[in-house]
């Protein structure tokens, strides 16, 4: 896992060790450590800007929404 700062804790540091999770939690007040989090936030900055529908969903059935997701991200992956 390499979640942002938002999770910087005593509490999710042992959380993920409890479940053993191994991963890099970025620190609060450090400037943004890129690396593998980057290949996630690009595709979730993919998925909002070219998306709405993703990011504006008000669809209630769960099967819809899973197509829409896996139509996006079929056109993310080409």
């Amino acid at each position: 896992m390499h979640p942002d700062a938002g999770y910087d804790s005593a509490k999710t540091r042992d959380l993920l060790d409890e479940l053993g999770c191994d991963g890099v939690i970025s620190q609060k007040d450090v400037p943004l450590q890129a690396g593998k989090r980057w290949f996630v936030e690009r595709t979730n900055s993919w998925h909002n800007r070219g998306f709405r529908k993703l990011a504006v969903c008000t669809e209630r059935r769960a099967r819809v929404i899973s197509a829409f997701s896996a139509l996006a991200n079929a056109v993310v992956v080409t």
